[in-house]
């Protein structure tokens, strides 16, 4: 496989992360990691026998997370690596993931110090490294324009609605990656195949070029100009052979 110098640098990152778990006896932490960075140092990472590692970015299905080493039998509370930021205010829905992290950034914080940015009606929260707490809190009084409230709360305090999302069924002669995207996107096989071909569909945050990449229930597939989709089921066969798929969209 090969492996791009930024791939590298990542790598060696990620191995000094662990290094520093293991010598230091404490948790170690590096991030806030793209899901394809997670994926490529789940892959490429060894960890000694007396160090774990794992991904974590403060709620279920999160996207960007941190890599967490720490000595095998530590019993520190991992969690603490992350902040949760509540942030409320009038008209808070009319605000964008981008706002939120402009004006992040443009207090000169740093991207990889901040995780998802959850944006809803009434609320949003943001998942920020620890000790970017105190810094945000004093210096956030406003989204753009909007003034703002802002405070931190535990990770365990979230009740996080679930994603909306829109069914798409059908039938296809074999759970093929091409097969898949057609369905997803509504094209001929032909034109999903050129999408695979052209590198714009990722199967679990990595790029796949496959187009007969037999798929299973739960892969999530993102396609660039068309969204994210998970293959929720894939079901009993039809009268004429051909198989049932349930896919979810994300909307």
């Amino acid at each position: 496989m090969q492996v791009s110098d930024e791939e590298k640098i990542l790598l060696a990152r990620g191995e000094d992360t662990v290094r520093l778990a293991s010598k230091q006896y404490s948790v170690k932490a590096l991030g806030f990691l793209t899901p394809a960075e997670a994926v490529f140092l789940e892959k490429n990472i060894k960890a000694p026998v007396d160090v774990k590692t794992m991904f974590y970015g403060g709620y279920e299905e999160c996207e960007r997370t941190l890599f967490v080493a720490m000595p095998e039998f530590f019993e520190a509370e991992y969690k603490d690596e992350i902040s949760v930021l509540e942030i409320t205010g009038r008209n808070i829905s009319e605000l964008s993931h981008r706002d939120f992290l402009g004006s992040l950034m443009g207090l000169g914080v740093e991207r990889k110090t901040v995780g998802d940015i959850l944006v809803y009606e009434d609320r949003a929260y943001v998942f920020i490294l620890k000790d970017m707490e105190d810094y945000i809190l004093e210096n956030v009084d406003k989204i753009g324009r909007h003034g703002v409230k802002i405070r931190s709360i535990m990770p365990d305090e979230l009740a996080l609605p679930e994603k909306k999302t829109e069914e798409i069924s059908g039938t296809v002669s074999a759970p093929r990656l091409d097969a898949v995207v057609a369905l997803c996107t509504r094209l001929s096989r032909g034109k999903a195949s050129e999408l695979i071909e052209t590198d714009k569909v990722s199967v679990n945050w990595e790029v796949k070029n496959n187009v007969s990449l037999s798929l299973k229930d739960g892969d999530l597939i993102s396609i660039r100009g068309y969204g994210r989709f998970k293959l929720d089921k894939i079901n009993g066969l039809s009268r004429k052979g051909r198989i049932h798929i349930t896919i979810l969209k994300y909307i």
